[in-house]
């Protein structure tokens, strides 16, 4: 094959790469980098040095795929996984934010809506500077929730039926809105889990910035 054709393919590679790194949704985007890498898979159609150039820029086309998949319109959604905590109630206000990252930050006006799917467990807004004040919040909720009710779900011990109770009462969500790359909460405000469990548990937060 001519020299001169081998380059024309091989900037046809590089197009395709730079069109799926830009491309809005990500339907366009698969699509570009599947045919990425058939052209890259095709070791007839470029040389050896070429080839291993179009791999490599094929794995960052795949990664940015990976990366953005959830993300349309303007939109996102992810899945935080929190570190295990014990019982109680804990301030994660900064890892939900390191966790969004740059989604969080290039999001100049819009929502952050937080899921947590769990059922022992709950999501909330109080204060962020006090620990006292998490540690009344989870002692009024045994007052309230007591384990010397006669529950009659206890499949999985005691603090069975009180934690799905206890996270009936608190909720499953709250909304913050973002401005200018930032969670718009007040002064004192924190982004709460309350954990129900007496063992420590990791728990899945969804994530959705519109």
């Amino acid at each position: 094959m001519s020299s001169s054709v081998h380059s024309l393919l091989f900037r046809t590679h590089l197009l395709a790469v730079s069109a799926a790194c830009t491309a809005t949704e990500s339907a366009q985007r698969h699509l570009l980098a599947k045919r990425c890498f058939d052209l890259a898979c095709d070791a007839r159609l470029l040389r050896p040095s070429q080839l291993v150039l179009a791999r490599l820029s094929l794995q960052h086309v795949r990664a940015y795929c990976r990366s953005t998949m959830s993300s349309e319109g303007g939109r996102f959604q992810t899945t935080i996984r929190l570190k295990s905590r014990p019982k109680g109630c804990h301030l994660i206000t900064q890892e939900v934010t390191e966790a969004l990252g740059d989604h969080l930050k290039s999001c100049k006006i819009g929502m952050l809506h937080l899921f947590i799917q769990h059922t022992s467990a709950a999501i909330t807004l109080n204060e962020n500077y006090d620990p006292d004040v998490r540690t009344d919040m989870d002692r009024v909720l045994d007052k309230i929730v007591p384990e010397s009710f006669d529950w009659k779900h206890v499949d999985e011990g005691p603090d069975d039926s009180v934690s799905h109770t206890k996270s009936t009462l608190v909720g499953p969500s709250v909304q913050i809105p973002i401005g200018n790359g930032k969670l718009l909460l007040g002064t004192w405000q924190g982004i709460t889990l309350c954990e129900f469990r007496h063992h420590p548990h990791s728990r899945r937060l969804v994530a959705t910035i519109m």
